[in-house]
């Protein structure tokens, strides 16, 4: 069975997940005659027939030989004591003892009765029809044995009959009990083989519920990817499958790149590969359908080939991942000197559509969020974005705000129209990003207004910053005339409250706004900074 997995992001899954694929049928894996659960609900109707036999010696005309019966009676006696023995100590293979010696006790019966002329024959059965239904196919060997010596053994008593009659009675009783017991192994064979399918059907239903509902709290693709590697990699192999492995390959022209991986053996795939030494991964992004292969490494190109031999990969799934109405990927899951079951291909693509389905609803959130932390027309963080960045500072860090307003933009699209306007937010936004430091946040506030955050820096800091986006604005291209703004500055230390300072960088602009603009006022200044100052 496959054993419990616990996976490195914290999903357990429960025992009765773990094990995907039926196993190879084998009616007689567990097979436990005596075991005490159910024993007697289990050994009642053979009980029932053989104590009948037992109890019809006293009916007339009685036993013919009272020796044979009591023989008969003691080893019935000693069949139903041992049915009360601790079988799970006991060497596996004294469990034959029981049928071998009701063997002899339905000898003795029938000895002790008259032999065949008694009626009584048919008895002879009951421990092999037992063995067929409850041991291994090598104890019903041992009972047919038993059984067909028992019979020439009563065709010699009391009279010797001919050769050709005693041998064709032995080979009569032989295909008969042949023919109860494998008949009976078979139909136990395929009922273990039926149930272990249905079981594997509710396992492979159960285990993708669960993959979907765990890829449905992913919020971004990167994450759906990674999940989706690690689960098809341990619900779609063994767990003996020398170190389960999934990869996510994505297409770029000529060459493939692995950007989600998951391996048991924490052998990692970091370079591209050519998609031409890759036969299979050309096959499915050509037809775009799943597929699946034995990992002969000679099929494949220089570089694949050193994978896969270093790897030690002898079977792998490919499955392409069509995402926003395009083949976006393909995801292979392989295995290591293990054969892969049947249906692992079936498998493997229902997992794919799942992927897909996670990665459609990651994107979306993804764009949800852009949409609701990004400013539409010039691509930068927006108020919310700013404001979660001001309450998330990096901790122990002082930092400046900028709080920049464009001089006259409300005259200008009054006069030339809001697409004039927009030009020139675009221009400014452009120019004052080009000012700053990656990590340093630059967002539109709303209207005519922006804010830069920059993090571990003071006063000092924030002035150059401001004298750069002046000078930067004043010879930055634009068909309206040289972009003109009004800068405030304020700083905070570690602990200020961003939401203050803010304040106090606003206050500062609005003062340069009414020195006339063009210029920018540091909070706590008695005048403001004009550009031939700076």
């Amino acid at each position: 069975m496959y054993r419990p997995d616990v996976d490195n992001m914290g999903v357990n899954l429960p025992k009765h997940l773990t094990s995907t694929f039926p196993q190879e049928p084998n009616a007689e894996a567990d097979a436990a005659p005596f075991r005490r659960p159910g024993l007697w609900r289990r050994s009642l109707p053979f009980a029932v027939v053989a104590g009948l036999a037992q109890a019809s010696l006293a009916l007339p005309p009685g036993p013919r030989s009272v020796g044979f019966a009591f023989a008969s009676n003691s080893l019935f006696l000693l069949v139903t004591l041992a049915m009360l023995l601790p079988w799970h100590r006991l060497p596996e293979g004294l469990t034959m003892t029981v049928p071998v010696l009701y063997v002899g006790c339905s000898l003795t019966l029938i000895l002790g009765s008259g032999a065949s002329a008694s009626g009584l024959g048919i008895v002879i059965l009951i421990p092999l029809v037992w063995t067929a239904l409850y041991h291994r196919r090598r104890d019903s060997s041992v009972v047919l044995i038993a059984v067909v010596m028992a019979q020439v053994t009563i065709s010699l008593t009391p009279v010797r009959v001919a050769d050709a009659v005693l041998f064709r009675r032995a080979a009569l009783w032989a295909g008969v009990a042949l023919l109860i017991a494998f008949a009976t192994h078979d139909l136990r064979a395929r009922l273990k083989r039926t149930l272990e399918e249905r079981d594997a059907m509710l396992r492979r239903a159960q285990s993708l519920q669960m993959a979907a509902e765990e890829l449905s709290n992913k919020l971004t693709v990167h994450e759906v990817l990674v999940a989706s590697c690690r689960l098809a990699a341990r619900l779609a192999s063994p767990s003996d499958a020398g170190g389960r492995r999934a990869q996510y390959v994505r297409p770029a022209g000529a060459w493939a790149t692995v950007v989600a991986q998951h391996d048991e053996a924490n052998q990692i795939v970091t370079q591209p590969f050519p998609v031409s030494e890759h036969p299979e991964l050309q096959e499915v992004l050509r037809t775009g359908t799943a597929t699946s292969c034995a990992l002969g490494p000679d099929r494949f190109g220089p570089t694949v080939h050193d994978l896969i031999v270093k790897f030690r990969l002898t079977y792998a799934v490919y499955v392409p991942i069509h995402w926003g109405g395009k083949l976006d990927g393909v995801l292979s899951v392989s295995t290591r000197e293990h054969k892969q079951p049947p249906d692992l291909l079936a498998y493997c693509q229902a997992f794919g559509h799942l992927m897909e389905l996670a990665l459609e609803n990651a994107r979306a959130h993804e764009l949800a969020q852009a949409q609701a932390t990004t400013d539409e027309l010039t691509g930068l963080a927006n108020r919310r974005a700013f404001n979660s960045s001001l309450d998330h500072r990096p901790g122990r860090l002082s930092f400046a705000i900028l709080v920049i307003d464009i001089d006259g933009l409300k005259s200008l699209n009054d006069t030339k129209g809001h697409h004039a306007g927009d030009e020139l937010l675009t221009l400014v936004a452009r120019t004052l990003a080009a000012t700053l430091r990656s990590g340093d946040v630059l967002a539109r506030l709303g209207g005519d207004e922006f804010a830069a955050l920059l993090f571990d820096t003071d006063e000092m800091g924030g002035r150059d910053v401001a004298k750069r986006m002046l000078q930067l604005l004043r010879s930055a291209p634009c068909s309206q005339g040289a972009p003109s703004v009004s800068i405030g500055v304020a700083c905070g230390r570690h602990d200020a409250n961003g939401l203050q300072i803010l304040a106090a960088a606003d206050a500062a602009m609005y003062r340069a706004k009414r020195l006339g603009g063009g210029r920018f006022v540091v909070d706590g200044d008695l005048k403001a900074q004009l550009p031939a100052l700076a």
